[in-house]
């Protein structure tokens, strides 16, 4: 009492002096349920991509030309679907800089995948944002096309450079602070990036009393004062030992002093 989709076929011929058809079936209930299948996961990938609420674009792999944009895309940056379509984002001024768009298409034709890549693009009003670019190559089909994945993160970025700024402030005096709370200053400023290498085998004994020193909070004059030497000498110095530790400021040096024992006396109050 079931059904199945057949395609059918049927040839006239005669047995004897007798007239006949020949029919024949070609079973189509696999190819039906294929067809099913994909359809189905076509809306699914649809719906999907239009509701997902992080800006996605669809392009063709070859050329990058826009065949799709979902909502948030629209919304972030602000060109309607009508403006981008057919075009690649190149054409119609999504990126910043061109360096940084050949270098996403180079990876991504390349390896198939860009993850957490960070570019700067433009509003359709002409703001940049700053922006993690994903992208992976999908077949859809018989055709290549590579889905986008553009993520904001204007504001947090511009977070964490408030927050930077106030951790630089905070480093500019730290006569007034424990050395773990300046190794824990220096590490959300420069996550990952201490040194374990020890005390620098170049480093002159002057130049080393001038890190003790600097690094107990001290100024040029105090350390001139203690020192017994002019401020001139002790600037002198002081380029000196930041050019054999590789960093360029005060708090650099005493993040380079931290790490490494210093200071080396107590602290005077």
């Amino acid at each position: 009492g079931g059904t199945r989709f057949v395609i059918v076929a049927g040839q006239p011929m005669e047995l004897g002096d007798e007239p006949c058809m020949l029919f024949t079936f070609a079973d189509l209930e696999l190819r039906k349920k294929a067809e099913t299948a994909l359809r189905q996961s076509e809306e699914r990938f649809a719906t999907a991509f239009r509701l997902t609420p992080v800006p996605t674009l669809l392009a063709r792999a070859d050329g990058f030309g826009i065949t799709g944009v979902n909502d948030a895309f629209a919304r972030v940056f602000g060109y309607a679907a009508d403006a981008v379509l057919g075009r690649s984002p190149a054409e119609f001024g999504l990126w910043v800089h061109d360096a940084a768009r050949s270098k996403f298409e180079t990876a991504l034709l390349r390896t198939g995948f860009v993850l957490g890549l960070e570019v700067c693009l433009r509003h359709e009003d002409g703001t940049n944002l700053d922006c993690l670019a994903s992208a992976e190559r999908v077949e859809i089909g018989d055709a290549v096309f590579a889905l986008l994945v553009l993520q904001d993160i204007t504001d947090r970025k511009r977070s964490e450079r408030d927050m930077f700024e106030a951790v630089e402030a905070v480093m500019a005096d730290t006569s007034w602070f424990s050395r773990g709370l300046i190794e824990k200053l220096a590490n959300l400023r420069r996550p990952g990036t201490g040194h374990k290498d020890g005390i620098a085998p170049n480093i002159t004994v002057r130049e080393r009393q001038i890190l003790d020193l600097i690094c107990q909070g001290q100024g040029d004059e105090a350390i001139a004062k203690r020192l017994n030497l002019s401020k001139n000498t002790v600037r002198n110095h002081s380029a000196s030992l930041y050019r054999k530790l590789n960093v360029h400021k005060r708090t650099e040096a005493i993040v380079w002093g931290r790490d490494n024992g210093f200071p080396l006396s107590p602290t005077e109050k």
